[in-house]
């Protein structure tokens, strides 16, 4: 009897031990399985971050390119904006020693002269708009140099627009020249400062 009862012992304690191995080996390749599954995520997360990082800095990069290109181009016209500025003052600024009362009278002597040779005989009237300061030198310089040309002596007039330079109205305003100081600067500067601003787009 009691080898029967050692028997069944033995068979329940093997069946036990049999039994505690397969679940051991089912826990076991479930965890193994687990692991794999973790380890295969955490790979593809650490490719994704990766790859979501490089991105990042390529469009950082991108971006940093296109704001500097920007900033350049801003810094280029800002100068090329001042540039033109100072020359327009420069010009404006050193047109009243350019267009002196003796220069300006030689210019309306010239005029006169082209206008009666392309009409003798022409019944003259000259109306001259100078600076304030100007006035009282060219009544006199006209006076003596073209007056006798002309129906009845040249009219000089001050305006407080013009800084230097003139402004001629010949024949009761038929013919008008414009040479002051902002019409000269314009057109010195229209066309220096195409050419200036070449040296800033190269």
């Amino acid at each position: 009897m009691s080898e029967e009862l050692q028997g069944l012992l033995n068979r329940i304690q093997e069946e036990g031990i049999a039994k505690a191995d397969k679940e051991r080996s089912t826990i076991l390749a479930a965890a193994k399985a687990e692991a794999a599954k973790i380890t295969t995520e955490a790979r593809r997360a650490a490719e994704d971050i990766i790859r979501q990082a490089r991105e990042d800095a390529d469009n950082t990069v991108e971006r940093g390119k296109i704001a500097l290109g920007q900033a350049a181009r801003d810094i280029l016209i800002q100068l090329r904006n001042e540039m033109t500025a100072r020359m327009t003052k420069v010009v404006k600024n050193n047109m009243g020693e350019v267009m002196t009362p003796e220069f300006m009278t030689g210019i309306i002597s010239e005029m006169t002269a082209q206008y009666l040779r392309s009409a003798p005989g022409a019944d003259l009237k000259l109306e001259v708009m100078v600076a304030p300061g100007d006035l009282a030198r060219m009544q006199a310089l006209l006076a003596n140099s073209v007056g006798a040309s002309f129906k009845g002596q040249p009219k000089v007039l001050e305006s407080r627009d013009i800084e230097s330079g003139l402004q001629v109205s010949v024949k009761d305003g038929d013919v008008f020249f414009d040479f002051s100081d902002e019409a000269l600067t314009e057109v010195i500067c229209g066309y220096a400062g195409p050419r200036f601003a070449e040296y800033f787009n190269r």
